[in-house]
């Protein structure tokens, strides 16, 4: 009898035909709920909820199915038999009696192979106690004798008994209507009745009484249920009608009993496990007994415990394969397992048919084959049906074959997984029957109301993954059984012989995969996973479909997948545009997806779905390859663009010659091309045709990849992609292709996969090629050069040719990538610039000068190793220098043109440049132009060298002056050259000017230009006004701001042209920028530079003006603005014909000027007489004109003449331009204040020691021969030059030209004061007034002419401190004078303390007169005083002759005498 796996069984006897009555009742309160069970080796179990399959005991019971109108449906999903449909046997029960009960079922021996019962009941109905004493008691006593369960017996048999242990129950059922009518009063309406359970409780007492144990310790076995017949099909208060007192007791006795059978197991597994390493120990009966605990973990709902024992037994079943597999026998010691299945006999022999009679068409397609295997089952189609076959007892009797072992295992864990994720348990297809339980409780999973686990269903998937590939290996060796050749004549499937067989044996591989994947796909399919996948296939496929596709399934045949994916599509029959590549990471789908999964497990659901499909996809492809050799996907493309670039084939010396055939049957030609063994109908459509097969790739490429994506599995969604780019590139869908592979080749290089991804550029550039989109091409064929190199750099050119040569790998494939950009780049609108040092070992640039003969031009070597494939022939090679002084920046660029570079070989190339600019460079650019391809690298960043890796490092380091070295460029000494200096010649009210000093050199120059630019702000060059200050060259046009353009002067001339400038604020330096473009007979060239110039004047003057009647005195006192000394050679100061100047002259004597010391003139001037002066400035002003020479100049200038002279005369004249400005700035750098003094005091200059550090780093861009010399020589010249002196005569150029402005002040009236004593004695008494007189006058000479009689008013103050002089008379008084007038005021001065008293001073100020204008407005007059009693004293005494004291008894004062007594 059938009996469900996840129910747990009871039994019920009903003799009084009561089920019919009290079954609504009890189907209502099942499944039993929130049972615990508490074992003493397991923790706590809790049972959520227990399904009971409630059967009757067909020999006891009155009836064998319970009563008609009762439908109980079954957990899958179909109801069970109408009851009504039973056998009946009367109204009334048939007697029962003893000699009617069947005697006991033998067990069978091994335990587990049949389900009992849990618990069995016996259901009484019984009016009272007499019915019970005379009838039902006797009846009851013999059904409890038969059913007496084994832990209720002592007997040693009855232990093994446990593994079918049970549980008795006795229910009592009363009926309210029985009960009512006998106990009715007669004078009782009908409505009146009332329940009386007086004679049901002495009823069921007296059945306690008569079967429950007399211990305190026994089980009440008892139980009593009341129902009502108005209220039947109604639930009652559970406690006021017994059935929660039946629902616990059935719940206990059913733990009660499943403890006993899983104590009896785990005993009887432990004790087999113990025996494991004893000889006969035997897994298949290992397997059947752990497989029934395992049913009754299962049965009780304990599915996880269930699912571990199936665990374990899968695990050990793998360990007995693999040491089956390993010692390569077909039976082992604990296993005893058939070579092969029948299934797979039966497979074979009809292939053998079928092979035998389409032999006769090449293309091994047969007109019948489909309508043969349209009749047969597919293997996989029925994978989780374990009713297909009797798998338990073909396991006992050791008849199974290690494939249906696999099978079998997988498809018992499926089921309980299923279970749990609250799937559907049905077998995959519909036609499968088997009987339904009756009486069994609605499934949870039937009723909808629990929502699907996700996260077991994807658990499922994963095992499939796992069984499929294990399994397959199991098929393949039992196909090989069946087919292989045996000499003993004994083996039937030496006797199956046919062409392909292998090939057929592999098809069957791969349609048994392909089925088995769809089965369980359909089992685990969910709506809330579907809902996810539309919008994402939305943009994976077409919204037009193409009927005439090929399909992948139809929809008879399989069940309807969750993906929605549309057989008939394409997903490339509309390529994705590059904006919109269907990528991981750029994908439009995945902004349509929701933030999160709508479900728990989604996402792992749809990554194992898409595992599982992938097997489906790699037996398509298998199947393709095999029958058309069709290439689909990455790897096959990968192989064979790898079998195309081997030229030779590795062939193995231990492989016997390919006389015959695989098969090794003579005379039988082989047949690659076959469809036979492929029993799915899926593939066999796909075979059609090749259009149909990459169809089907392509729908099943892309399901893949939209699962995938739901699963967060990027880097396999672009392995997918890659798939997809690969059929398109096949099938020479070079746009589609090129989508694809142009957001693929990023994801490889993102994780380091340089093979995958120099393939994946490789494809890109010819669908690009092939498509005519040179731009792009370019730049990948660029990019493929690029990561050959570099492949080239990691592995080493040793190891490199060690290795076997890689499908398009390292050394790249046939096609000149190089060549073939540059050709393309040719008809480019723009150029591509890609990274110099991805192509070319690390680039030098050689230190040293070198210059060209009779040219104004110099080159440098530039020295580098190319990694390329081939050949570089550069259109042009550019070097940049830069020169960074402050915020200066300058450039100077050096070329070469048509440089021819070899591969993997040194190659210097000489770069020229016509630009002189004199400086410290340093390497900024390298750009080598081909067509429209620039290799360019930028040293601006790059502070230290950096080595690729696998570089030749010592190669790179006999590169002499790495490419950061500094680099000083300067000129050739007979080269042309062109000098800024300020103008010696200043005239303070004047504008400045600046002088350029311009030397031919060698050069016969026809024409030049001057460019000249002002590099400060607020700067103003005036080139309008520009002037030559020589004959030759002469000035042609300076028409152009900023531009001066000259002709034509022979060689070894010199030339200075003058230009004015002006500045906005007050600087202290200023900034020109010289280029100056000339035209030779050689070429044309340039020189420029870019000179900072002081503006600052070396001096100072400062004057002060003493003004007396006849003359004013003017004292001059020149200094030095700066630390430097200055060497004064002529200052005067010119009068005119207003006035006369008298000053000394510096003419025949030099005067040195030190910070600390100044030089002071004084100067006398004097009013010429009958020459007016006007109000106008100019007539007053005098003009100081001052030479001098300033020393660090000097200095400087006579080191210079000393060293050039020396070069002149040595083999290193051609470094003077080197050495000597190097010179200059280090003595500049290294004199001090102290210095120049003691040298301007001296007149000499002292050397110190020679320090090669300070010349070396010059010096070492020269080879190390010719640094070493110039040191040596450098030495000597410091030896043989320890003290220069300075020239006794300055030259003309050093001596500059000052004129300072001297305005006259405007004096309007100068007064001459007096205050003299009028007394003859130069001495006076302390008590005696001292009378004086107060003279004034004043005179207007030195302003403006006015009417010498008009009388100005004025007004005098004697100022006298209070403690020295007290005044009498006016000390200050108004009056009203004439020019020339003297007025006299008598004052009294009194003394106020003895000693040498200076006289009083006197202020003088105008009073109420102004030097009025036109407008009756004017300012007050200008008025001074020359007083001439300045600083004149008065002896003050105090007046006493003698004076008398006694000093008798103290000091007293007696007697005093004055002078005047």
């Amino acid at each position: 009898m059938y009996r469900r796996a996840n129910a747990a069984t009871v039994e019920y006897t009903d003799p009084s035909n009561t089920y019919r009555t009290i079954s609504q009742e009890l189907l209502g309160r099942l499944p039993l709920r929130n049972l615990h069970w508490n074992s003493s080796s397991r923790p706590l179990r809790s049972i959520k909820s227990l399904h009971v399959d409630l059967v009757p005991d067909d020999k006891r019971s009155s009836q064998t199915t319970p009563l008609a109108g009762i439908q109980t449906p079954s957990q899958n999903g179909t109801s069970s038999q109408n009851l009504a449909d039973r056998p009946r046997t009367g109204d009334r029960p048939a007697p029962f009696t003893a000699d009617s009960s069947a005697k006991k079922e033998r067990r069978h021996q091994i335990p587990g192979l049949r389900q009992t019962p849990y618990l069995k009941i016996y259901i009484l109905r019984c009016d009272d106690v007499d019915s019970y004493k005379a009838s039902s008691r006797k009846l009851i006593r013999e059904w409890v004798k038969d059913h007496t369960p084994p832990s209720q017996k002592s007997s040693k048999y009855n232990t093994q008994e446990n593994h079918d242990a049970f549980e008795w129950l006795i229910l009592h059922v009363v009926s309210a209507d029985d009960v009512s009518s006998s106990n009715k009063e007669p004078g009782e309406g009908k409505g009146e009745s009332r329940w009386s359970k007086r004679s049901s409780s002495n009823l069921i007492e007296k059945i306690r009484t008569d079967f429950n144990g007399t211990s305190k310790s026994a089980v009440d076995r008892v139980a009593q249920v009341y129902i009502s017949g108005e209220t039947t099909g109604q639930s009652s208060d559970d406690g006021d009608t017994g059935w929660g007192d039946l629902i616990f007791k059935m719940k206990s006795l059913i733990l009660a009993s499943f403890d006993l059978r899983v104590r009896q197991y785990e005993e009887d597994i432990r004790e087999k496990e113990s025996q494991r390493s004893l000889p006969g120990w035997n897994f298949n009966t290992f397997f059947v007994l752990k497989e029934g605990l395992a049913m009754g973990f299962e049965s009780v709902g304990l599915v996880e415990d269930a699912l571990t024992s199936y665990h374990e037994l899968d695990v050990g079943l793998h360990a007995i394969l693999e040491e089956r597999y390993a010692d390569g026998s077909s039976s082992t010691s604990t296993a005893q397992f058939q070579e092969y299945t029948d299934d797979l006999l039966m497979e074979v022999k009809e292939a053998a048919a079928v092979a035998f009679g389409c032999s006769k068409h090449s293309d091994g397609a047969d007109p019948g084959l489909d309508q043969q295997l349209d009749s047969k089952d597919d293997l996989g189609e029925s994978i989780l049906n374990i009713d297909r076959k009797p798998f338990r007892e073909l396991i006992l009797a050791n008849k199974i074959s290690a494939f249906d072992f696999q099978c079998y295992i997988f498809a018992r864990q499926a089921a309980l997984l299923l279970r749990l994720g609250n799937a559907s348990v049905n077998t995959a297809h519909n036609d499968i029957k088997r009987p339904q339980s009756r009486g069994s409780s609605p499934s949870p999973a039937d009723s909808g109301y629990e929502p699907q686990n996700l996260l077991i269903l994807a658990d499922v998937c994963q095992r499939a993954v796992e069984f499929i590939t294990s399994a397959c290996r199991t098929m393949r060796n039992e196909l090989s059984a069946i087919l292989k050749t045996s000499t003993d004549g004994k083996d039937e499937g030496s006797m199956i012989r046919f062409p392909s067989q292998e090939i057929v044996a592999e098809n069957m591989i791969a349609s048994w995969t392909y089925s088995t994947a769809e089965s369980v796909l359909s089992r685990t399919s969910t709506a809330s996973l579907t809902t996810q996948l539309q919008p994402l296939m939305r943009q994976l496929k077409p919204s037009s479909t193409n009927k005439t596709n090929a399909k992948i399934g139809p929809d008879q045949e399989l069940p309807r997948r969750t993906s929605s994916l549309s057989p008939s599509s394409s997903v490339l029959q509309r390529p994705p545009s590059p904006e919109k590549f269907p990528s991981v990471t750029s994908l439009d789908a995945m902004r349509l997806l929701p933030q999160a999964p709508a479900q728990t497990g989604a996402q792992d659901l749809a990554a194992e779905r898409g595992t599982l499909h992938a097997l489906q996809r790699r037996a398509l492809s298998h199947v393709g390859f095999s029958f058309g050799e069709w290439r689909s996907g990455w790897p096959d493309m990968h192989l064979s663009t790898a079998q195309d670039e081997q030229s030779l084939e590795e062939v193995s010396l231990d492989e016997t010659p390919q006389d015959e055939n695989a098969n090794g049957v003579n005379g039988v030609e082989e047949t690659p091309s076959t469809m036979n063994g492929i029993r799915s109908k899926v593939l066999r459509e796909a075979l059609t045709s090749e259009k149909s097969f990459y169809s089907a790739y392509e729908s099943m490429t892309a399901l893949i990849l939209a699962l995938d994506l739901l699963g967060e599995r990027k880097k396999s969604a672009e392995a997918l992609t890659a798939d997809l780019a690969a059929v398109r590139f096949h099938l020479k869908d070079y746009s589609a292709a090129a989508s694809y592979f142009r957001q693929l080749a990023p994801f490889y290089a993102h994780g380091h996969w340089n093979e995958l991804e120099l393939v994946m550029l490789d494809l890109y550039a010819q669908c690009l090629e092939q498509l005519d989109r040179k731009e792009e091409y370019v730049s990948i064929a660029l990019k493929i050069i690029a990561k050959q190199v570099e492949a080239k750099r990691r592995l080493g050119d040793g190891l490199h040719r060690q290795m076997q040569k890689p499908s398009l790998t390292i050394s790249g494939s046939s096609k000149n990538w190089l060549n073939s950009l540059i050709e393309a780049s040719r008809s480019l609108e723009r150029q591509i610039i890609t990274p110099i040092e991805r192509y070319f070992e690390p680039v030098s640039l050689s230190a040293q000068v070198r210059h060209h003969e009779e040219r104004d031009s110099f080159y440098l070597q530039l020295k580098t190793k190319a990694d390329l494939p081939a050949v570089f022939n550069a259109d042009e090679v550019r070097v940049c220098l830069v020169q960074t002084l402050q915020e200066q920046r300058t450039e100077l660029w050096l070329s070469a043109a048509d440089v021819r570079i070899a591969p993997r070989a040194a190659t210097e190339i000489s770069v020229v440049s016509k630009v002189m600019n004199p400086g410290l460079y340093t390497l900024e650019k390298v750009i080598l132009r081909s067509a429209n391809v620039i290799f360019h690298q930028d040293f601006s960043t790059q502070i230290t060298p950096t080595f690729p890796p696998g570089s030749d490092r010592t190669a790179t380091s006999a590169l002499d002056n790495f490419s950061l070295t500094p680099i000083h460029i300067f000129p050739s000494p007979q080269a042309f050259s062109a000098q800024v200096l300020h103008s010696n010649i200043i005239h303070l009210e004047q504008p400045r000017s600046l002088e350029i000093h311009i030397s031919s050199g060698w050069n016969s120059i026809l024409h030049g230009r001057l460019h000249v630019r002002a590099g400060t702000a607020g700067l103003r060059l005036h080139t309008a006004d520009a002037g030559s200050l020589s004959a030759e060259p002469s000035i042609t046009d300076q028409s152009q701001p900023g531009v001066i353009e000259f002709g034509g002067f022979t060689c070894r001339k010199l030339s200075s042209i003058k230009i004015p400038y002006s500045v906005e604020s007050d600087l202290k330096h200023i900034v020109i920028k010289l280029e100056v473009s000339y035209a030779t007979t050689e070429g044309d060239f340039t020189f420029a530079c870019s000179p900072k110039i002081s503006i600052l004047l070396p001096l100072g003057v400062n004057v002060q003006d003493i003004f007396k009647q006849d003359a004013l005195f003017s004292k001059f006192s020149v200094f030095t603005a700066s630390s430097v000394p200055i060497r004064l050679k002529h200052c005067r100061l010119e009068g005119t014909a207003a006035f006369a100047v008298q000053s000394p002259s510096l003419t025949e004597t030099e005067l040195d000027i030190f910070a600390r010391q100044p030089v002071t003139l004084m100067a006398k001037i004097c009013r010429e007489q009958n020459q007016p002066l006007d109000s106008e400035k100019l007539s007053r002003r005098l003009l100081l004109q001052v030479q001098y020479v300033c020393l660090d100049e000097e200095v400087l200038a006579a080191v210079e003449q000393a060293l050039k002279a020396s070069l002149g005369d040595s083999d290193f004249h051609e470094l003077t331009c080197l050495l000597t400005p190097h010179l200059i700035t280090t003595l500049r750098s290294q004199l001090s204040v102290q210095d120049y003094e003691a040298i301007g005091l001296l007149r000499e200059i002292s050397f110190g020691p020679f320090s090669p550090t300070t010349w070396s780093p010059l010096l070492t861009a020269l080879p190390q021969p010719t640094c070493e010399a110039a040191l040596s020589w450098l030495s000597s010249w410091y030896t043989t030059h320890a003290t220069i002196p300075l020239p006794s005569a300055t030259p003309t150029p050093q001596i500059h030209h000052l004129t300072v402005p001297v305005q006259l002040p405007h004096l309007q009236i100068l007064h001459t004061a007096r205050l003299r004593p009028l007394t003859a004695s130069p001495r006076i008494a302390l008590d005696h007034a001292l009378p004086a007189e107060l003279s004034i006058s004043h005179t207007r000479r030195w302003g403006t002419d006015r009417a010498p009689g008009l009388a100005l008013n004025f007004v005098y103050e004697v100022l006298a401190p209070l403690d020295t002089w007290l005044v009498g008379g006016q000390r200050k008084a108004h009056f009203a004078a004439k020019e020339g007038e003297t007025v006299t005021f008598a004052l009294l001065l009194l003394p106020q303390r003895t000693g040498q008293l200076i006289i009083p001073s006197v202020e003088i100020r105008v009073v109420g007169n102004k030097d009025e204008d036109g407008d009756g407005e004017g300012d007050e007059l200008s008025c001074e005083t020359d007083y001439r009693s300045q600083a004149e004293t008065v002896e003050v005494g105090t007046g006493l002759e003698s004076t008398t004291v006694s000093l008798d008894g103290g000091a007293w004062l007696l007697e005093t005498k004055g002078r005047d007594e």
